[in-house]
């Protein structure tokens, strides 16, 4: 009989210590749901040639906003080799170019390279991770490089632009591949948007398209929305950017 009683209490206090983390873990989990629907700050990467808005959860920039006109472009210089490298005005862990190697994607530029060769120091910090994301190759030498030239053609013309490009996702899941084995896990975007505002002739327009060659950017006309992209994009760009944002975004 006592035996028996040992065991039930045993029991109850096996099944007492099991409800207890069953309401820990409920409690985390609700909290990791609440805090990624309310968005972690974005941290803010300040440069000569950029201003990067990084997203710790993706390790990929949220948005990256810069200034073009034709002398930022003038094509004196010309980049020798890659010179990818940490931001260190961001939390660690950092990507680093590593992470990229093998994985399937080229690095990325949001703000290109191509805008930015009137100075060494510029061509420099576009190779920080703070303005890279994984792209496949056919997407960053082919819709996403006309985009690019769009904005420069309207530099050639005379005008001063605004201009914010940003990565678009359907889901937070899809991960670089093996990223275990890497400092980090970077998110690998579904497309890519981008906004300009001619500064001195009130032209402004908004281009995106998908990340091409993956299985999660093919087809896909509805991105995840993230309200703080909609917010920066409102302060920055105007009402008319975060409506073009919304359009593409649920």
């Amino acid at each position: 009989m006592n035996k028996l009683l040992d065991v039930l209490r045993t029991i109850l206090l096996f099944t007492r210590w099991l409800i207890i983390a069953l309401i820990l873990v409920s409690l985390w989990v609700w909290a990791v749901q609440a805090t990624h629907a309310q968005g972690v700050p974005l941290v803010k990467a300040t440069h000569d040639s950029f201003v990067s808005y990084y997203d710790i959860q993706t390790h990929n920039p949220a948005l990256v906003v810069y200034q073009l006109e034709y002398s930022h472009f003038a094509g004196v210089l010309k980049p020798s080799g890659r010179h990818f490298k940490m931001d260190t005005q961001l939390p660690r862990p950092r990507v680093k170019d590593g992470d990229y190697t093998n994985s399937g994607f080229v690095r990325g530029h949001l703000c290109s390279v191509a805008d930015r060769d009137s100075k060494k120091s510029w061509i420099k910090e576009t190779y920080l991770t703070s303005n890279l994301v994984p792209m496949t190759m056919v997407c960053n030498s082919g819709p996403w490089k006309a985009i690019e030239d769009s904005c420069r053609y309207l530099a050639i013309l005379g005008h001063r632009l605004r201009v914010g490009r940003w990565p678009l996702y359907d889901n937070l899941q899809n991960v670089i591949q093996a990223c275990e084995a890497k400092s980090v896990c970077i998110t690998i975007p579904a497309g890519f948007a981008c906004a300009a505002m001619c500064l001195d002739c009130g032209l402004r327009f908004f281009q995106w398209c998908p990340n091409v060659g993956t299985s999660h950017g093919s087809g896909v006309i509805q991105f995840m929305n993230d309200p703080r992209l909609s917010i920066l994009l409102t302060n920055i760009f105007g009402p008319w950017c975060r409506e073009e944002y919304e359009t593409i975004t649920h």
